[in-house]
């Protein structure tokens, strides 16, 4: 939640602190509906902290927060949420955005403005390629692709990843 502004980061872990995980969805489909309902909560939770409907931030925080919830053994297992992991999206940011544009090619993605101007169209357009790439290179879920684009395309990170070495 860096850069979204203060009180961003309160206001978000208040509110998902008291997100029940006993009513996630069992179909794809009723977690879609599910997960956009949840953002338009943390949304609801962001007023008066965050200027504007910052849509991306708030889709955001509920993609980390549900996946920090999946990787938790005890978490996972007492509220079932394996079902949940093919669903999940990867958490957007300017670094993974980029890494996407990059992988996908010119003009294949919206231009990104930034996670505050995200809108759902345009996270629908990186989610599906994102769903593609990790399907591609062998992983369970597109959530768990922004491991390896966030670190082999962090600026200046310092930090390789097990597939790319430092030069």
């Amino acid at each position: 939640m860096r850069g979204q502004g203060p009180g961003v980061l309160r206001a978000v872990q208040g509110h998902l602190g008291e997100l029940g995980l006993r009513g996630v969805p069992k179909t794809r489909r009723a977690f879609g509906h599910w997960l956009d309902c949840q953002t338009e909560t943390t949304l609801s939770a962001l007023k008066g902290v965050a200027p504007g409907r910052p849509w991306g931030t708030a889709r955001k925080a509920v993609n980390l927060f549900l996946r920090g919830c999946l990787y938790n053994h005890y978490l996972r297992e007492t509220h079932s949420l394996g079902r949940m992991e093919p669903w999940l999206e990867i958490p957007l940011d300017s670094v993974v955005a980029r890494a996407l544009k990059r992988l996908a090619g010119r003009r294949a993605l919206p231009v990104w403005r930034g996670l505050k101007h995200l809108t759902p169209e345009e996270s629908a357009r990186f989610q599906d390629f994102a769903a593609k790439r990790a399907q591609a290179v062998g992983l369970p879920a597109r959530a768990f692709l922004d491991h390896e684009l966030w670190l082999s395309n962090r600026p200046a990170a310092g930090i390789a990843s097990a597939t790319h070495p430092p030069a």
